[in-house]
């Protein structure tokens, strides 16, 4: 058999002994973490676990192991102390932190080692989220907000039915934990023309109807998510028997509960929201967030192409230096490094050129791929010329000592 015959052959056994392994599905474990027992879910945890299944199945295995389902009994020392436990769990591959206080929780903390999704957002601007050109910008922090901002419903809501007295009735865990909402609303009256009063509630929802302001001819509803369906109800019908409209943060679900408006919450913006949930994570296991990612990988394995064909065609090129045109096996090495010279730079740099696009405007998912091919095929053209016709004298012991 052929030197280069077996050359490409173990050259083609080691390629596909590099795909079947990536091929491999690898086993993903992603945790979910709530603020406390949820009574009125706003994303369907059996919702969201399909789209990332449907969407990322094929390629890995998807579990969410019942141990990594956790929850914070609505205080933020067990929600953090929860979600540190989850970062530090080596088992654990990305967290999704499902609820107001837990995706707070993870933008305060400074340096996130493991991704951490954070659905639920009120308002980036009243929480003071992290936010870079359209993204958090913080490393392994993601958050869907879609600025959709609490101002802009006030406005809608003020422009819908016209009050002068808003209340906001807030679960005082979320004004305890984010200060930030009842600050920065307050601070928007004079811009809004209208005066706001946010109402802390604790364990009862119909302590709001004995307990607000007199002058109050509006509600606007955040999420209250530890209350029942039930209890959501009943506070509602006592503003409706008042005549006093009502604006939802959450939508659909609660216009159907007698809620006058709403700007969002429709079935389809869940589908939205948990399709985009299943995006994030499929960035995440595809490299995006990562600098050694699928993507990566999949530059390095076509980079391994290049070389490899490089190399072959070299030694290929020595052969017939040597036994078709009768040059000693020194002069050959060098006259064969001078003909492939040409062919290997050009080949280098119209892939490099190729991938600049890639590299300067790509996405952050084909980043890391572009740079892989560029940098990897400018180091391996150094050694495709200099370590091959080395590592050939060395191992057909080539003397180069009379070479003039």
């Amino acid at each position: 058999m052929s030197r280069r015959l077996c050359s490409r052959l173990l050259a083609t056994l080691l390629f596909t002994l590099l795909s079947f392994s990536l091929q491999a599905a690898q086993t993903v474990n992603i945790a979910v973490l709530y603020d406390g027992p949820i009574k009125r879910e706003v994303l369907s945890f059996e919702q969201i676990k399909k789209e990332i299944i449907d969407l990322n199945g094929r390629e890995f295995n998807i579990q969410f192991p019942e141990q990594y389902r956790r929850h914070g009994n609505w205080k933020m020392a067990e929600i953090r102390q929860n979600l540190i436990a989850l970062l530090n769990d080596p088992n654990v591959d990305i967290i999704i932190a499902n609820g107001l206080l837990s995706s707070h929780q993870a933008a305060l903390i400074e340096n996130l080692n493991k991704p951490v999704i954070a659905p639920e957002v009120a308002d980036r601007i009243l929480q003071n989220l992290p936010y870079q050109n359209g993204v958090s910008g913080k490393k392994n922090y993601v958050y869907i907000s879609e600025n959709k901002l609490v101002g802009d419903d006030l406005r809608r809501f003020s422009s819908l039915v016209g009050f002068k007295h808003l209340l906001i009735p807030a679960d005082h865990l979320f004004l305890e934990a984010i200060p930030e909402l009842r600050l920065t609303t307050e601070a928007m009256q004079t811009k809004l023309g209208f005066k706001i009063t946010m109402l802390p509630i604790k364990n009862d929802l119909t302590e709001v109807l004995d307990t607000m302001p007199p002058s109050i001819d509006a509600i606007y509803f955040p999420p209250l998510q530890r209350f029942s369906t039930n209890d959501f109800k009943q506070l509602n019908q006592g503003f409706i028997k008042r005549r006093i409209p009502t604006y939802s943060l959450i939508g659909r679900e609660e216009v159907k509960m007698g809620v006058l408006a709403a700007s969002g919450g429709r079935e389809s913006d869940n589908q939205r929201y948990t399709r985009r949930i299943a995006l994030y994570v499929q960035s995440i296991l595809l490299g995006a967030d990562s600098s050694f990612g699928f993507f990566t990988i999949l530059g390095i394995l076509s980079l391994a192409g290049i070389i490899i064909n490089n190399a072959i065609v070299l030694i290929d090129r020595i052969k017939i230096e040597i036994e078709e045109l009768g040059k000693a096996a020194n002069v050959a090495v060098i006259a064969a490094c001078q003909q492939r010279l040409r062919p290997i730079l050009l080949t280098t740099a119209t892939t490099v050129l190729g991938m600049m696009p890639l590299w300067w405007g790509g996405t952050a998912m084909f980043r890391p791929m572009a740079i892989s091919i560029i940098f990897g095929l400018a180091f391996a053209t150094v050694i495709t010329l200099f370590l091959v016709p080395v590592l050939y004298g060395l191992f057909f012991k080539v003397d180069f000592s009379k070479t003039k």
